[in-house]
């Protein structure tokens, strides 16, 4: 039988227990853009959030006047949540592909032009690596840049299960409950 010294102890440990189980979920804040997938619409909707309650969800529709039609929506209807995190380029991704497409083009070229070579001149300017090296560096830059003009929005998924810790102090003992929302 633990003795009364050591209820306390335990209670800390059990609430501090809390806080990293608390802090793993992201909820949308007032004023974050989000996007959501509700049972009751088959389509995505954008908006602002203006209050996030326990039970409710209230978006201002994106486009919409300030303050004019908001939307309200039980948070037991809503299947997904994104929240925006802003615009990047593609840079990375234009580089690769453009250094992909510069290799074959370059290489393609060198091809055609030893098609039409016959005998020893063939041995002396048969250089393919230079070519695709050079074709590969061409289209990476070329790419970059066009990945650079190009900007996506960036949306980052919430989870939609909750784990909410719930301690209770009762007459004869301590609970702990986990309550989970899916």
């Amino acid at each position: 039988m633990p003795s009364r010294s050591s209820i306390p102890l335990a209670l800390m440990l059990l609430t501090g227990a809390v806080a990293p189980l608390r802090s793993q979920v992201v909820e949308p804040q007032v004023g974050d853009r989000v996007r959501l997938r509700v049972t009751t619409s088959p389509r995505r909707i954008e908006g602002t959030v203006f209050r996030f309650a326990r039970d409710t969800l209230v978006l201002e529709p994106r486009g919409a006047p300030a303050h004019g039609d908001l939307l309200v929506f039980p948070l037991n209807s809503v299947q997904r949540v994104d929240i925006w995190r802003g615009r990047r380029s593609q840079w990375r991704l234009g580089a690769e592909i453009g250094s992909f497409a510069g290799f074959i083009t370059a290489s393609a070229i060198f091809a055609n032009r030893m098609s039409s070579c016959v005998g020893l001149e063939c041995g002396k300017s048969a250089r393919w690596l230079p070519y695709a090296a050079a074709g590969s560096l061409v289209g990476a830059a070329a790419g970059g840049v066009v990945g650079l003009l190009v900007r996506h929005d960036v949306w980052e998924r919430v989870a939609t299960v909750q784990v909410r810790p719930l301690m209770a102090l009762g007459g004869f003992g301590v609970g702990v409950r986990l309550s989970m929302r899916f």
